[in-house]
């Protein structure tokens, strides 16, 4: 693939690679907002009764969380106990984000307005601290790697009459549009 993409680069663009990321956006500012997030497996493994031969634990980024299921009689399980877990005005705060694939199931976590003030959970019936099911509320930092308002530019050569310390982000979205509607 490498390959190829050095070929059309060579033939279509005079060996010239752009990489062009974030234009015009900001880091988003959560001040007042907690995300949830699983820090114990174990615990929400427990309460729930999610054996481990039955469900593991896939690798996540918050707030998602996937889970691999023995099949789909199991996936159905969690799916049911997921969706019984609520916010003390019975508000489901672990949602379904996509279809499952191969009994392989995407939640993510939504912070209500509830839970954050009562920081407990309804299950069964039964209320539960967050940290009982292995839940913990946290405070986002804003994000700051690739978020810049002027975006990123990166280029293996160096622009002709192009000063980068002039543009905004306008002007370089029009630039760009301009540049691959004629080479």
């Amino acid at each position: 693939m490498r390959n190829r993409i050095f070929i059309w680069i060579s033939r279509k663009r005079k060996g010239q690679l752009w990489i062009i990321s974030a234009l015009g956006q900001e880091a988003v500012n959560n001040d007042l907002k907690l995300d949830t997030i699983l820090e114990s497996e174990s615990k929400f493994r427990k309460i729930l009764k999610l054996d481990k031969s039955k469900y593991e634990f896939l690798p996540a980024m918050h707030p998602d969380l996937n889970i691999k299921c023995k099949d789909k009689n199991h996936l159905t399980i969690l799916r049911n106990k997921c969706s019984d877990m609520k916010d003390e005005n019975g508000e489901r705060f672990i949602i379904e984000r996509y279809e499952p694939v191969n009994n392989t199931i995407n939640f993510t976590t939504e912070s209500t307005s509830k839970l954050i003030q009562s920081k407990s959970i309804l299950f069964n019936k039964k209320s539960y601290s967050l940290s009982d099911f292995g839940l913990n509320l946290i405070k986002r930092d804003i994000g700051t790697a690739y978020h810049t308002n002027k975006g990123i530019f990166i280029s293996n050569q160096k622009l002709e009459n192009f000063n980068l310390k002039l543009i905004n982000t306008s002007y370089f979205h029009n630039y760009l549009k301009d540049y691959f509607l004629n080479h």
